[in-house]
């Protein structure tokens, strides 16, 4: 059997490319930080109900906190997991009285999302979009890649979103999260 050998210099080429053009519309208003005026602009997001690896229903929305970090993921994506020491550092230094972070997997196999939960071992709720729930989420969301991250006040209106891992996603994360909180 003949293997194919790909130099990892055009794989990330083509890649690029592919993931250029899929960005293509997406603005920066804050370094690190992509997101897309078309998705700000739609309806509220209804508050949907998600359920812990325990079985423990979760709302999307806490509207007792001025802002929801909503972050979509899964345990087999490698970009998802290299965010995660961003996410922890975030949410270690934010004001988590006016601040929510919640993580939602959009993991098909519920055994691999437990592992990497635990591998993880990620302080802020974490829920899983299964059936109808993954279903809506995709629908009112838009969104066609993880990690990927919305940012929504307490009514269910999209502040601020952003598509994919950079390294200096910390930043302006951290900018983005401070900003928000102190407004």
């Amino acid at each position: 059997m003949k293997h194919l050998i790909i130099p990892i210099g055009v794989v990330a080429v083509s890649l690029l490319s592919s993931f250029t053009k899929e960005l293509a519309g997406y603005t920066s208003n804050t370094p690190g930080i992509l997101h897309t005026d078309s998705v700000a602009k739609k309806a509220a997001i209804t508050n949907l109900s998600f359920t812990d690896e325990g079985g423990k229903p979760h709302q999307l929305i806490d509207t007792t906190k001025k802002v929801n970090m909503v972050v979509f993921w899964a345990s087999w994506c490698s970009p998802c997991r290299m965010e995660i020491p961003n996410l922890k550092e975030i949410y270690g230094k934010a004001d988590t009285t006016k601040l929510r972070l919640i993580s939602i997997s959009v993991d098909k196999d519920k055994a691999a999302w437990i592992k990497a939960m635990k591998e993880e071992n990620m302080p802020w709720g974490q829920v899983l979009a299964e059936g109808d729930n993954l279903v809506s989420i995709k629908k009112q969301f838009g969104f066609r890649g993880i990690p990927q991250i919305y940012f929504l006040d307490k009514k269910g209106n999209i502040l601020e979103s952003y598509t994919g891992f950079h390294y200096d996603n910390k930043v302006g994360l951290t900018a983005l999260v401070k900003s928000m909180v102190e407004k």
